[in-house]
């Protein structure tokens, strides 16, 4: 019988050792890398979604004329170019007999580029420029320059308008106002257009 216990004693040394040491650490291991390959799998599975959308929108951007893409990105441009802006807008003003004496372009805070935050999500992916203008001319000539800004590719939008009569050294010029207005236009700088 002596001679039996040595295996015996072996075989309950090996069980204790199987399910007190190796099973549990063969499960956590196990149990642990299931998870992890059911996240990957999780993972893989939206990435192939992503690429497949990105695929059809990028198919159907593929099918839109070239002639309405640069339409489209003339007015939401991607960059806020004011100088462009400004120009643009001087030129109008000229054509059309409005004298243009003051501009003031400013870039709300939050739309700055060091502010602005990448997730478009819950916000308007546009950023505004509000351009504040100041000028003189008859009512017509101002009127003739928003028809131009009206009908300009750029979207442009008055937020406020304040019309006087214009005085030059304390006599009233007829026909002649003062002109203050503030004007908002868009750019979109996640434009992909």
């Amino acid at each position: 019988m002596k001679g039996n216990l040595g295996p015996i004693l072996a075989i309950f040394i090996s069980l204790g050792l199987y399910f007190g040491y190796v099973q549990p650490a063969y499960n956590n291991t196990v149990v642990s890398l299931k998870h992890q390959i059911a996240n990957g799998n999780t993972a893989l599975l939206a990435a192939k979604q992503y690429t497949k959308r990105e695929a059809s929108l990028e198919a159907e951007r593929q099918q839109i004329p070239s002639a309405e893409l640069k339409s489209a990105s003339m007015a939401l441009p991607k960059s806020t170019n004011t100088v462009q802006l400004v120009f643009d807008l001087s030129s109008l003003a000229s054509r059309s007999g409005f004298l243009i004496t003051n501009f003031n372009v400013s870039i709300p805070t939050q739309y700055k580029s060091g502010n602005v935050k990448s997730t478009v999500s819950g916000g308007n992916p546009y950023r505004i420029v509000d351009i504040n203008i100041s000028g003189a001319g008859s009512y017509r000539a101002f009127r003739q320059f928003l028809n131009s800004v009206e009908h300009s590719l750029r979207i442009i939008d008055v937020t406020q308008l304040s019309v006087r009569n214009s005085n030059s050294k304390g006599a009233q010029i007829k026909g002649v106002y003062s002109y203050q207005a503030t004007l908002q236009t868009y750019w979109l700088p996640y434009n992909s257009i």
